[in-house]
């Protein structure tokens, strides 16, 4: 996921990246955040970005101008969040049809409300991974899959009702699926948290289908502190 911050006042810039770095975790399980504070029609027409907060007024530039601009193209449609000083400019930015508006006078609640609303987002609208399996485009949804297993060049997905073998490493398929519910406990298998019955005490994943895996030395201390966090996380 990659994400800008564009805004020329950089101090602001590096205040607002500390502040969603709470939040970002929450939402994705790998990101990147660049800030802009110059160049701005050249870095983000070079750049893919899929969530840009975008200051309105911008060194005698228009933010709204340049989300214009990037709305127009077709290889890089983001997520435009408008951030302002300028309250009086939200009904202007409605123009370009933003995702939101952040008022940097109600900086920290809008930023919750934001994220709350791009989590529901990402949850309703990206819920799907399309592969080719059998020569053809293949829709999977993400909350029914139980497992990946990497064998040779493929990675094995398997779901609720049935097995599918995508020519994938296992690293380029979790980049696709950005989930903090899946997680690696081997070299080669990934385990959805969603359909864990039990980590037992000699560390034995048990699944909600009968599976049991062990999980390597090498990804024990990480499967045991994000299994933690996963059942915190329904407590919230």
């Amino acid at each position: 996921m990659n994400i800008a911050i564009v805004d020329d006042d950089v101090h602001f810039s590096n205040m607002f990246n500390t502040l969603i770095q709470d939040y970002l975790p929450k939402i994705f399980s790998s990101y990147k955040v660049t800030i802009i504070s110059d160049n701005f029609f050249s870095i983000l027409s070079d750049s893919h970005f899929d969530i840009i907060f975008l200051d309105i007024d911008l060194n005698n530039l228009t933010g709204i101008g340049i989300a214009s601009f990037l709305k127009n193209n077709k290889n890089n449609n983001p997520l435009i969040i408008f951030v302002s000083s300028k309250n009086e400019l939200v009904f202007d930015a409605l123009s370009v049809q933003p995702f939101q508006f952040i008022r940097k006078s109600n900086l920290l609640e809008d930023t919750a409300l934001i994220f709350n609303l791009l989590n529901n987002y990402y949850k309703n609208n990206k819920s799907l991974i399309t592969i080719n399996f059998h020569g053809r485009k293949t829709s999977i949804k993400i909350n029914n899959i139980i497992y990946l297993e990497s064998e040779g060049h493929n990675t094995n997905i398997i779901t609720l009702d049935n097995v599918f073998s995508y020519r994938c490493t296992m690293k380029k398929l979790l980049e696709e699926i950005n989930s903090n519910a899946f997680i690696q406990i081997q070299k080669s298998i990934t385990i959805n948290f969603n359909f864990v019955e039990e980590i037992d005490k000699d560390n034995n994943i048990i699944l909600r289908n009968g599976n049991i895996f062990s999980i390597s030395r090498h990804f024990k201390h990480d499967v045991l502190i994000k299994y933690k966090d996963y059942l915190l996380s329904w407590l919230k």
